[in-house]
């Protein structure tokens, strides 16, 4: 006999077809874990980001005007030493976290990662400080939305 039956061939292409399928749905898997994990990238990196845009701009500042005293808001307001960035005003536009420096436009502090939430809570005590709360999310490639919240503690040098 030469050459393969035909229960041979079916067999065989059977069998092709498992590993081709197994091996597509690893490959797939892969993606998928890829584009998660670049989607958490992106989330740290911006939350690393505003984080030292934050605190860089609360170092600098002379006073907080919100939140007020023991409050929770928003909106964080700074004054600047410098009067043309007066007020220094962080809050969320349409999922964007903004900071606006005196009387100028917006500027976006986070692009393809939106903000679901932010939270600036005036603790009382001795010495006074801030907990600024911001939840980050994006939405990968394969569907996924990582979602990250960072807690920001800032003790004031000043009050």
């Amino acid at each position: 006999m030469k050459g393969f039956l035909l229960v041979e061939t079916l067999i065989y292409t059977a069998l092709l077809a498992l590993i081709t399928s197994v091996l597509a749905s690893i490959y797939v898997s892969g993606m998928d874990t890829r584009s998660l994990i670049e989607g958490q990238q992106r989330v740290l990196q911006t939350s690393q980001f505003v984080e030292q845009a934050i605190l860089h701009r609360l170092e600098q500042a002379t006073l907080v005007n919100v939140p007020s005293s023991a409050g929770v808001s928003d909106t964080l307001s700074i004054d600047s030493p410098t009067a043309a960035d007066d007020p220094v005003i962080f809050a969320i536009t349409d999922e964007t976290l903004t900071m606006t420096l005196g009387a100028g436009a917006p500027i976006a502090l986070t692009t393809d990662v939106t903000v679901q939430e932010f939270t600036v809570t005036r603790l009382s005590g001795s010495p006074a400080s801030l907990s600024i709360e911001v939840t980050y999310q994006t939405t990968t490639s394969s569907g996924a939305s990582p979602t990250m919240t960072s807690t920001i503690p800032y003790t004031f040098r000043y009050e």
